[in-house]
């Protein structure tokens, strides 16, 4: 199947020779081709990955980074561990907080033969913490340590595992099955007459035992390179080459099995067992490729939710001379074969050792997110063609749409292979490359090249998924509605009647404000904060530097559980913009006064002071969380973080109901956490769905996933958003009324701060979902926007006392702010404006300059 830029030239080509036979303008002819071949030249790079430096490594050959590393990379918790060749060939192992880039590492005291790229260094934790470590094998007896205690860095001495088979081991690899067991893959013999061994590990007894000594048998004739995977559910699928000789030219066939209970017994794809050890004779054969293909070994593979089963590899069809990346996959119970011709560089693989290939061997990984959800696959590799950048194609083998191609870097990695953190990918999908610049040589043939960094990207592939396509009309009036709000904004300036005050409404004809304590105070400040990103007016920044050193001294309040809003809307802006110092000291602090607030006996921040007998808890708090979460990034200290993600999971065991909808205040019983009531404070009743609650849960639980990647909370986002999304009462032109259970729908009031709230949180579940949701959310976020912007909700210039926005519901039960301008409301509008125009920044980039 041809890449996007393919198909785009073909249908360019066609259009330009219909241009010839009607004798049109050559210039014009000229210029198309060109664009063509520009697009064809360039892929598009995504720019919001992470790379991450850890420290120089061995580089003269692919040892580092040869795809059969399992793992280089490897997560446990929050803890990353990784494991390299240093420029002395020593063994370097090293650990991180997945939530900074503080690197601890540690040179041990073993080393290997780094200069034969076939001994690479295998890593993987157990379910008790404990790092396992195998490394330097090419048919030599087996290497093997592990951590002394959980987390550490500090290695045991050499270990046996089971004694059995162990005095010529190839190719070492771990996985973990989801009761925190191992498995250890191994190949016991040489190359053309090997056999593959399966080792297990217990946390129970601390002891391997050996599953199979022999479960694929090359009968003194060949042996098997192959290629694994887990699922979630510890379903573990195999596939593999067969070959006769050290030479790569010889690989031929490709086989498949799979074990559902630990690797003891193994079946056929269409469930018939396995008599083993597998032979030549018994294996199933997925599809039948000859010696002299160029069929490489030793590849990838994933399932999906359903079971179903991808093997990625290259090979060259028949009549061509080309290797193309092939999938495997099967449909109604038929192994299918899809091939990606996208390759024009013809090469051999005829010979012994690790050769120098123009491109990768291929990475797979299943993109789909939820069970029975359209399946999306990403190939990451790199090529010559494209660079030897990390590259990455993402479609479907079973559909006819092109595969969309794009680049994750812009370096020359040389002859780098993409290895990647499957545990980390498996339980918060996040893709963790294992990455280096490297040269190999022919025949195991090494360069003279120094040592090279290091680094891990981090990559959420979701993020730059969809291919969101705006309203154009509306997207050319976006950087005019960012003047026009800047405009009113210094006209709210003026009208403040004193030096020390904040807006928080314009009610009556008069502008109401409040003191520096008030839970709103930070809006303003950071509302000036994103306008000025926008427009560049230094008013508008003097104005905010001025609110924020009023605002400072707020740094200290533990009277609050609204310093998030208080103080990330505000000085988190700032420091974002700025990176001063002062910034991050007086952010620090504040989030040191909100984690005061929290009790491990309820589980919670405390929300509003009450009786003794009372700990109340508002699902407002959820947004409070993400000053606790940066905290952490910024620092290392873990317990900003653990009181974020226990508040988060409390809420979500406590706050919601059946249908995903949201009570506004759950009151504990501050001694022993139980559940006492359940109710609302601003909304229509107990059981209702107050407006605004519902989003501030719908954006909580979004930065939640952001800043932990933990699938549980962008599932609750989801939920959420369904809940909403698909509610009775929200209108067509979704501006909430106060309360979707208010009585009197529809003749009562919209909010308008709910509804900026709502569309801020799904400018950013859309680059988290799946395509499908993706695009309703960006569609429902664009049309909140769209209406937000509109002569309905928008106020004139020199009106609204000064605010953008109107028709929004402070607290309707006290008859407080009923109706009104309210600065929240201005603030989020502005950040999902922004959160919109990042999300077509090419096309905003276009249509600004027409």
């Amino acid at each position: 199947m041809k890449c996007f830029s393919h198909w785009f030239c073909s249908i360019l080509a066609k259009f330009v020779f219909d241009f010839i036979k009607m004798k049109k303008n050559c210039f014009f002819l000229f210029i198309l081709i060109l664009s063509c071949c520009v697009l064809k030249a360039q892929l598009p790079v995504i720019t919001d990955v992470q790379l991450i430096n850890v420290d120089s490594g061995w580089a003269a050959n692919s040892v580092n980074t040869v795809i059969f590393r399992k793992n280089a990379l490897v997560t446990y918790k929050d803890t990353q561990f990784i494991a390299f060749y240093n420029g002395k060939q020593q063994l370097v192992i090293g650990k991180r907080n997945i939530h900074n880039s503080h690197w601890i590492l540690k040179v041990t005291p073993y080393s290997g033969n780094a200069r034969d790229a076939h001994n690479a260094i295998s890593i993987m934790v157990d379910g008790d913490g404990y790092l396992h470590i195998s490394w330097d094998h090419h048919n030599n007896s087996l290497h093997y340590c592990q951590s002394i205690s959980p987390g550490s860095l500090q290695l045991t001495g050499l270990l046996s595992m089971t004694g059995i088979n162990e005095s010529s081991v190839s190719y070492p690899e771990f996985y973990k099955l989801p009761n925190g067991n191992l498995l250890f893959f191994y190949r016991d013999g040489g190359s053309g007459r090997g056999n593959l061994a399966l080792n297990r590990y217990s946390t129970t007894s601390r002891k391997w035992e050996q599953v199979n000594s022999n479960l694929i048998d090359g009968e003194g004739k060949r042996n098997a390179y192959w290629q694994c995977c887990t699922d979630t559910k510890g379903t573990i699928y195999l596939s593999w080459v067969w070959r006769e000789s050290p030479d790569v030219f010889s690989n031929h066939d490709l086989c498949f099995a799979r074990s559902d209970d630990g690797g003891k017994s193994w079946v056929k794809s269409d469930g018939t067992l396995y008599h083993l050890p597998i032979t030549a004779a018994s294996a199933e054969y997925a599809l039948r490729i000859p010696q002299g293909s160029n069929l490489i070994n030793q590849t990838s593979m994933c399932a999906d939710l359903e079971g179903n089963a991808y093997i990625a590899t290259y090979f060259t069809d028949p009549g061509s001379k080309v290797p193309q990346y092939h999938i495997l996959y099967q449909k109604k119970k038929q192994w299918q074969v899809y091939a990606l011709d996208e390759h024009k560089t013809a090469f051999s693989l005829s010979g012994t050792g690790t050769k120098k290939i123009p491109f990768s061997r291929p990475q797979v990984i299943c993109l789909q997110q939820q069970s029975k959800e359209k399946v999306s696959l990403a190939l990451i590799f790199r090529d010559a063609e494209k660079d030897n950048t990390v590259s990455v194609a993402i479609g479907n083998p079973g559909k006819t749409e092109p595969w969309i191609y794009t680049n994750l870097t812009e370096q020359d990695l040389g002859s780098w292979e993409p290895v990647f953190d499957c545990e980390r990918w498996k339980n918060n999908r996040i893709v963790d490359l294992f990455i280096q610049t490297v040269n190999q040589e022919d025949a195991e043939g090494f360069a003279a090249m120094p040592a090279q960094m290091v680094q891990v990207l981090e990559w959420n592939p979701y993020r730059k998924l969809n291919n969101f396509k705006p309203d154009t009309f509306f997207l050319k009036s976006v950087n005019q509605l960012f003047r026009d709000a800047a405009a009113q904004y210094l006209f709210l300036s003026r009208q403040l009647p004193r030096t020390d005050v904040f807006p928080k409404t314009y009610e009556l004809g008069k502008l109401q404000t409040s003191q520096s304590g008030w839970w709103c105070s930070g809006f303003y400040p950071g509302t000036l904060l994103y306008l000025y990103e926008k427009v560049k007016n230094d008013s508008l920044k003097q104005e905010a530097d001025r609110m924020l050193a009023v605002l400072a001294k707020e740094q200290y309040n533990r009277s609050t559980h609204d310093l998030g809003f208080m103080m990330y809307c505000s000085f988190g802006n700032g420091y974002r913009q700025e990176q001063l110092s002062a910034y991050k000291e007086i952010l620090l602090n504040s989030a040191r006064s909100l984690a005061s607030r929290f009790d491990s006996r309820t589980g919670c921040i405390k929300s509003w002071d009450s009786k003794p007998e009372d700990y109340l808890v508002i699902i407002d708090n959820m947004m409070n969380l993400e000053l606790l979460l940066w905290a952490t990034k910024e620092t290392g200290d873990s317990s900003f973080y653990k009181i974020a993600v226990t508040h988060a999971n409390t809420t979500l065991k406590n706050h919601f109901r059946r249908d995903y909808s949201s009570f506004h205040v759950v009151n504990y019983n501050p001694f022993t956490g139980a559940v006492q009531q359940k109710k609302t404070a601003q909304g229509a009743n107990d059981s209702s769905a107050w407006a605004r609650g519902q989003s501030w849960g719908l954006y909580g639980y979004t930065v939640m996933y952001r800043e932990t990647h933990d699938l549980q909370y962008l599932r609750q986002a989801e939920n959420i958003a369904g809940f909403l999304l698909n509610h009775p009462a929200l209108p067509v032109d979704k501006i909430p009324y106060w309360d979707y259970n208010a009585p009197g729908i529809p003749h009562t009031y919209r909010d308008a701060s709910a509804a900026a709230v709502m569309a801020a949180a799904l400018m950013e579940l859309c680059g988290y979902a799946g395509p499908e949701k993706a695009e309703v959310y960006f569609r429902t976020g664009e049309q909140i926007l769209k209406e937000l912007s509109s002569t309905r909700y928008r106020a004139d210039l020199g009106s609204n006392g000064g605010f953008f926005l109107q028709h929004s519901v402070g607290h309707l039960g006290q008859q407080s702010e009923v109706d009104v301008p309210l600065t929240y409301a201005d603030y989020y509008y502005i950040e999902a404006m922004g959160r919109y125009q990042k999300l077509v920044p090419d096309i905003t980039s276009k249509v600004s300059r027409n």
